[in-house]
C-alpha cells in the first residue's frame, strides 16, 4: 500500500523583525514533536538574492548570507558599506525589488525558490519564508533546519 504525498506550503509575509523566523521556527518544532517523521524545512525568498549580491559585492565587504542570520552579523545588516554607501539590506532590496521585481520579472524570487526545491512555478503563494512540509520517513531534497 503507497501513500500519497502532499507538499504543503506557508507564507509569511510582514516587515522585518516582527519574528517571522521565529514563529517558523516555533512550527517546525511543534510539527516534530506531534510526528518525529515529518520532513519539514524553512527557506528564506531572498536566500538567492542574498547569494548573487555576495557574489556581485563581497569585493565590497558584503558577507554570505548565512552571517547575517547570526547573532554577531545581525547588527551589520544595516551598517553602511562604504565603497557602495549602502547597507546590507538597502542592497537586497535595491536588487531585488528596484531592480529584479519592478524591472524584470516580479515573481522571480518565488519562483526560483520552488523551482529549486521541486516544486515549479509559483501557485499563488506571496509571503516572505516558506515552510515546506511532507509526510513520510525520508527527508525532502532541501535543507531541513
Amino acid at each position: 500500500m503507497t501513500t500519497a504525498t502532499a507538499t504543503l506550503i506557508i507564507g509569511l509575509g510582514a516587515y522585518r523583525r516582527v519574528g517571522k523566523d521565529t514563529f517558523g521556527n516555533f512550527l517546525i518544532e511543534a510539527c516534530r514533536e506531534r510526528d518525529p517523521n515529518f520532513a519539514i524545512g524553512k527557506r528564506s525568498f531572498a536566500y538567492k538574492l542574498k547569494q548573487v549580491c555576495h557574489d556581485l559585492y563581497g569585493w565590497a565587504g558584503l558577507r554570505e548570507p548565512e552571517f547575517y542570520e547570526t547573532r554577531e552579523g545581525e547588527r551589520y545588516r544595516e551598517v553602511v558599506l562604504p565603497e557602495i554607501g549602502k547597507s546590507p539590506r538597502q542592497i537586497w532590496i535595491d536588487m531585488g525589488t528596484k531592480a529584479v521585481r519592478q524591472h524584470v520579472y516580479e515573481p522571480t524570487w518565488l519562483d526560483y525558490l520552488l523551482s529549486a526545491i521541486g516544486i515549479g512555478r509559483n501557485r499563488g503563494c506571496n509571503g516572505r519564508f516558506v515552510l515546506l512540509a511532507r509526510r513520510g520517513k525520508t527527508r525532502p531534497r532541501w535543507d531541513v533546519l
